[in-house]
């Protein structure tokens, strides 16, 4: 299985220009800069936002400005410094939740083992543990998000 953001990763090992990055509108364009560091605007411009436009009920083209710099600022929200960091939490999270998961089922496998210890000898020894053990992979798998 592929991971999702190894292109995002790729790019990142190319070594893009560091975060912060802010978006800058000029009085008087259309089209917004991506630069590095605070609002400068003598700093030349990692990227170029145009602005975009959409076809219209008429057949027209119009500017949809709110777009054009909701795209701004989301280029400009996702530096690499940034999204480095976004990608090492999630890879965090996801050992973590590995472990876990990994700790549920050792608890569900030791409790089978009492389970069937503590009714040893008893007819309804495999009814019990069925029971219980069914109860036990139901709520982990809610916890865990594998319900289905």
């Amino acid at each position: 299985m592929t991971d999702r953001y190894e292109r995002i990763r790729d790019a990142l090992k190319m070594g893009p220009t560091p975060g912060p990055w802010d978006e800058i509108q000029h009085e008087g364009s259309r089209w917004t800069d991506i630069c590095q560091g605070s609002n400068r605007r003598y700093e030349t411009p990692i990227a170029y936002v145009p602005p975009i436009s959409v076809l219209n009920e008429n057949g027209l083209w119009k500017e949809n400005k709110g777009e054009t710099a909701a795209n701004a600022k989301h280029i400009a929200a996702c530096d690499p410094d940034t999204i480095r960091e976004l990608l090492a939490e999630r890879d965090r999270l996801a050992a973590e939740n590995a472990r876990l998961r990994e700790a549920a089922k050792s608890a569900r496998d030791a409790l089978a083992v009492a389970i069937k210890a503590a009714w040893e000898g008893s007819t309804d020894a495999d009814v019990a543990e069925h029971v219980v053990i069914k109860k036990l992979d139901a709520a982990i798998a809610r916890a865990t998000g594998q319900e289905g």
